[in-house]
């Protein structure tokens, strides 16, 4: 499908059909990137949730900072009311 407006009215013959063929011929360059962009993608580690939930658990840094959260977001509150 090299030159699918030949006999449209309007055709400028070489000039258009340089155009279609540059146009044809960027988007093949897009396909292939977007090709290799989903490869890479596939080849990426899942980041599931699940790997992270209870990875501080009984972590005394992280109680602490925890409790430090708590306690600078109570006294936000304070000041506002």
């Amino acid at each position: 499908m090299l030159y699918p407006l030949r006999g449209v009215v309007g055709w400028d013959g070489v000039r258009d059909a340089m155009e279609i063929q540059n146009l044809e011929q960027r988007v093949a360059t897009l396909e292939k990137e977007l090709n290799e962009l989903k490869r890479q993608l596939r080849s990426l580690p899942v980041k599931d949730w699940r790997r992270t939930v209870g990875m501080f658990a009984h972590d005394p840094d992280f109680d602490e900072i925890v409790r430090l959260g708590k306690e600078w977001r109570d006294e936000q509150n304070r000041e506002v009311e």
